[in-house]
């Protein structure tokens, strides 16, 4: 488990705790609701940059700019 913390693979220390016996678990349950959650924004945060280099993928598949904008008009200069 030492390992898995130290290579930030959190799926795994999550994984071996689950075989620890419960009067282990118990002074950990808070530090471990913790890995959990940070686990959980992992994933998320892979799954978007996954979908977000896809998106890209895409569009520059199709020979349109990735991040295209339209451009500003110019600005008017009062009358005086």
């Amino acid at each position: 488990m030492e390992q898995a913390l130290k290579d930030n693979r959190l799926t795994d220390v999550i994984t071996e705790a689950k075989q620890l016996p419960p009067r282990a678990i118990q002074p950990a349950q808070d530090w471990l609701g913790k890995v959990d959650a940070r686990a959980s924004v992992d994933r998320a945060l892979a799954a978007v940059d996954g979908q977000l280099k896809t998106s890209l993928a895409g569009a520059s598949a199709a020979g349109q700019p990735a991040a295209a904008q339209p451009a500003a008009a110019p600005a008017e200069k009062p009358s005086k």
